[in-house]
């Protein structure tokens, strides 16, 4: 495969992939914030008006949100997948301009800026080719376990779980 498709095939597509997920990124952050801010402000004015019972209500439901926005890493997934997709021409169906630049998306694009300002000669060695698509799997592969860490991992300890169940469960016998 020439690379100028592999761009055009796998590149584009992967990187518009993660630029699809941050409004909805966003949103859940930005709900999150305001749960969080109403929650400190309904605690404060519930402890001002000494009604006990209900600023640990208050207490109770900012915490959960805290530890729920924690677990779900969503902070986490918009630095990695956010900067606008048009930085590098490529035609993504919305433009997430002026975001974070330290990720996956942001080094896959650089990559495709390092193969696009180079000369038809350059383009045509195979070690430039290799690099590019080496390089861009390197990034994806990385982004993809990034994005399975972030789910808790929960399979690989529901693994380890099972082997020791049954481990013990033969051992019993």
């Amino acid at each position: 495969m020439r690379s100028d498709k592999y761009i055009e095939l796998r590149v584009e597509p992967m990187v518009c992939f993660y630029q699809s997920r941050l409004p909805g990124y966003y949103r859940k952050v930005t709900v999150g914030t305001v749960i969080l801010l109403v929650g400190a402000l309904t605690g404060t004015f519930l402890a001002f008006l000494d009604a006990d019972e209900w600023t640990a209500v208050a207490t109770a439901v900012t915490s959960g949100v805290t530890a729920w926005m924690a677990f779900t890493g969503t902070k986490g997934k918009i630095s990695r997948c956010a900067y606008a997709c048009s930085r590098c021409r490529l035609d993504c169906p919305a433009d997430y301009s002026a975001m974070s630049d330290s990720n996956t998306v942001d080094k896959v694009l650089e990559k495709v800026l390092w193969w696009r300002s180079l000369s038809p000669v350059d383009r045509a060695s195979g070690t430039n080719q290799q690099l590019l698509v080496t390089t861009c799997e390197e990034f994806f592969e990385r982004e993809n376990e990034a994005w399975l860490s972030t789910s808790a991992d929960k399979k690989p300890q529901e693994e380890a779980k099972d082997e020791d169940g049954s481990k013990q469960r033969s051992g019993d016998k």
